[in-house]
């Protein structure tokens, strides 16, 4: 499942300058959060010229259907 469909993207702001995409992860120290932050910078890279910025929030993830 995607990020957003799992509702770990919290917020997305776009500018002419940049692409800011707010993220949870599933548990502190999440053994895949790095891996996670860095497919989900190159794939939004792929999509623009601007700078991104990913912003891990100190939140934890809770599964949509709960």
């Amino acid at each position: 499942m995607s990020l957003i469909a799992l509702n770990m993207v919290r917020a997305v702001r776009v500018s002419e300058a940049l692409i800011e995409v707010d993220l949870v992860m599933n548990c502190p120290g999440c053994p895949a959060g790095e891996v996670t932050l860095a497919m989900a910078r190159q794939k939004i890279e792929a999509l623009c010229v601007g700078a991104v910025r990913l912003n891990l929030l100190p939140q934890y993830w809770t599964p949509p259907w709960e």
